[in-house]
């Protein structure tokens, strides 16, 4: 038999869903820190990747945002999120597994409720192939967004390679002057927020963080035009 380990979330009663699951993802993290495991297996299924795709969808997400939950994601793994729901409660009938309805589930004032209970039925009837293919757009933004990640790793390699003392190489400017820190220049408009993402891996394999003042300059390096010339000092 497997131990059993119960947390009660301290905190006031009404709080947000997100909140709430931030509060669950930091217990279980806490829970997989003591016992020493390497991850947390969660129960996602393929619904519950629509939900989400949907849900970030409509509240108007970018590509990184359409890859949904991943499989295997910063050490939680979701071996069911390809299975749909139905098929894990038909399994658990037959094999007389007892689970556990949570009461809120049926309360539409939230937006993943509403979505479950009224529109995705009536998506359903209307495409039967929607939840197939709502979630294989989910594993193809998934699969693109690991490319433009590794991409944009190539691109800092290339753009502040590490130089001797571990500092960041600068990059010539149109003058043909060697320029200090990262040049954005070069970098089309859409890679630019996936470059910034990358850039607290980048310092902390040199041994440095970002701090206040680079994320605001970031942020305006990030809302610039492409013409001219840029650099981030880093």
């Amino acid at each position: 038999e497997l131990p059993c380990r119960v947390q009660r979330l301290q905190g006031p009663p009404r709080r947000s869903e997100a909140d709430l699951r931030e509060g669950r993802f930091r217990a279980l993290e806490a829970m997989r820190d003591e016992v020493g495991a390497d991850r947390i297996v969660l129960a996602h299924s393929r619904d519950d990747q629509v939900e989400t795709l949907l849900l970030r969808l409509l509240r108007g997400t970018g590509p990184r945002g359409a890859a949904a939950m991943r499989v295997d994601e910063q050490g939680r793994w979701r071996p069911l999120l390809g299975v749909p729901r139905a098929a894990i409660e038909a399994y658990a009938r037959a094999h007389h597994v007892a689970w556990r309805d949570d009461p809120t589930n049926a309360d539409r004032r939230y937006a993943r409720n509403r979505l479950r209970l009224d529109v995705l039925p009536a998506l359903r009837a209307a495409f039967p192939g929607a939840d197939d293919a709502l979630a294989r757009f989910a594993r193809v933004a998934g699969d693109e967004r690991d490319a433009r990640d590794a991409l944009g790793r190539l691109l800092l390699g290339l753009l502040a390679p590490p130089v001797a003392g571990g500092e960041s190489a600068g990059c010539d400017d149109a003058s043909g002057r060697k320029q200090e820190g990262l040049d954005l220049s070069r970098v089309p408009q859409g890679l630019r927020p996936d470059l910034a993402l990358l850039l607290p891996e980048l310092l902390a394999k040199e041994g440095r963080g970002l701090t206040a003042s680079h994320y605001e300059a970031v942020a305006d390096l990030m809302a610039g035009s492409t013409a001219g010339s840029k650099s981030l000092d880093l």
